[in-house]
């Protein structure tokens, strides 16, 4: 049967924690269970009372699948955070990023994660030097380009010091001519009379943030833009430290790449306390849960961060009441369990997981079509290593040796969370010769991505702290 509705689930990962552990931190491979829906702490555990005095920042990466007993595509799937915290103190996101690996075959760890997250808006459509008034001052000057070209009133721009140092500032007036832009809010500290800085105007999301808005006035059938009473996300605690759980030490220094070719080293917590959570280009989720109106999805056309306006590239279907949701969605792209390594063969199995053939050519192959199952697939490189010319042991990169089989049946090995096939090799695609120590090697990937789920708890909450996501996709 195709996909429904039910088949959409989120797993947990390999490790849903903070603390180290094996020399991991939080993250991994999507391992199962099923996160249970609707239920409290079913990804963080409950807000401790030092939490809530403190302050702390949590991470956990959760892997929306498809579970269907079958093999469709799930088509263009994405997650949004759809309900914050009460306790304004507390701060739910989510996001997905691209980040470095910690090894070959390992997903992205926390360190990764929360430099994703805290790089995640350095992305530059340009880079424009220019040069402070004055220490602690609110505008650039001596920009090397017209920043009204560029940059308009109500943007929100990101000025990094030579140090890499990032304040994120609305622009509140831009003066092409003089090349002058003037920033709202407290001043840029710590830059110093005349320090050089950068200018970064996002570009091209590679990391996506998503938290939802609320709507401050009710909007009509054919309005194109809402206004939010917020359009930020707190990342960082009020005052975090790097003695603050969750906030990592200042003195350790990590280099990131994310931006093209050039690496950034830094500490975490040189990042504001705040990001962006809405952007031009951006899908968002228009959902009002108080009166069954039909959730829309429209393309941000532009963010005025001064006045909370959102436009959007097209108009409204349907009319939305005060407090409805506005929520950026994350895309994590097509989900469908595949083979993504073709079967080849090699002499001898030398426990190296390479994705070529090592050694001397043999000539026995492996015909056949694969078949996979969107309930049971995992991401995992399979190597099937020949007992005799017949039978063979089936070893995972990830779990070991986990079964046996023969060219004589077709081999249906089970994966234990959802009791549906990893794969299905019909007998009919062996051909002969095949030798003891011969191995068949291929790769396959699961249809799940990996998404982190952020928690920031800010000195003084009162524990309101429950969130959620949601999965959709287009089947």
């Amino acid at each position: 049967m195709p996909i429904v509705a039910a088949d959409l689930k989120f797993l947990s990962s390999e490790r849903m924690t903070d603390e180290m552990a094996g020399g991991l931190l939080g993250g991994g491979h999507a391992v199962g269970p099923v996160v249970l829906t609707g239920v409290a702490n079913s990804v963080f555990p409950a807000a401790m009372p030092a939490d809530l005095a403190t302050g702390r920042r949590q991470l956990r990466q959760v892997w929306p699948a498809v579970l269907s007993n079958e093999n469709s595509l799930a088509s263009t799937a994405q997650v949004a955070v759809y309900q914050r915290a009460a306790d304004a103190n507390v701060s739910l996101l989510a996001f997905a990023a691209a980040a470095v690996a910690v090894e070959a075959r390992d997903q992205r760890s926390l360190p990764q994660a929360a430099n994703a997250l805290d790089y995640a808006y350095l992305a530059a459509a340009g880079v424009y030097a220019g040069t402070l008034v004055s220490a602690g001052g609110n505008s650039l000057s001596g920009l090397s380009y017209s920043p009204s070209d560029l940059i308009k009133v109500g943007e929100k721009v990101g000025i990094v010091t030579s140090t890499l140092k990032l304040a994120w500032r609305n622009v509140t007036a831009v003066d092409g001519a003089a090349g002058t832009l003037t920033f709202a809010g407290t001043g840029l500290t710590g830059l110093g009379a005349g320090a050089a800085v950068q200018v970064y105007r996002y570009g091209p999301p590679n990391v996506r943030v998503s938290a939802p808005g609320h709507l401050t006035a009710g909007v009509i059938a054919g309005a194109q833009q809402v206004t939010l009473d917020r359009l930020e996300v707190r990342v960082q605690p009020v005052g975090a430290t790097s003695a603050t759980p969750g906030i990592l030490n200042a003195s350790a220094a990590v280099t990131q790449s994310y931006i093209g070719a050039n690496p950034f080293t830094r500490a975490v917590q040189d990042l504001g306390g705040v990001l962006p959570a809405f952007w031009p280009g951006w899908p968002v989720l228009i959902d009002d849960p108080t009166n069954g109106t039909p959730p829309e999805v429209k393309v941000v056309e532009s963010v005025n961060y001064v006045t909370g306006v959102v436009r959007f590239t097209s108009t409204l279907a349907n009319a939305y009441t005060t407090g409805s949701r506005v929520s950026t969605l994350l895309d994590v792209g097509n989900l469908r369990a595949a083979v993504t390594l073709a079967p080849f063969a090699q002499q001898t199995w030398n426990r190296t997981w390479a994705d070529a053939v090592t050694g001397p050519v043999i000539t026995p192959r492996y015909a056949g079509a694969i078949a996979m199952n969107n309930a049971g697939g995992i991401t995992d490189r399979w190597a099937l290593v020949f007992t005799s010319a017949t039978a063979f042991n089936l070893v995972s990169e990830r779990y070991g040796q986990i079964g046996a089989g023969n060219t004589a049946s077709n081999f249906v090995p089970l994966n234990p969370l959802t009791s549906q096939p990893y794969f299905t090799l019909p007998a009919s695609g062996w051909g002969t010769g095949w030798l003891p120590g011969n191995v068949l090697r291929f790769n396959t990937q699961g249809a799940h991505a990996g998404v982190w789920y952020g928690r920031c708890i800010s000195p003084g909450a009162a524990g309101a702290d429950e969130g959620g996501l949601i999965f959709r996709a287009d089947v």
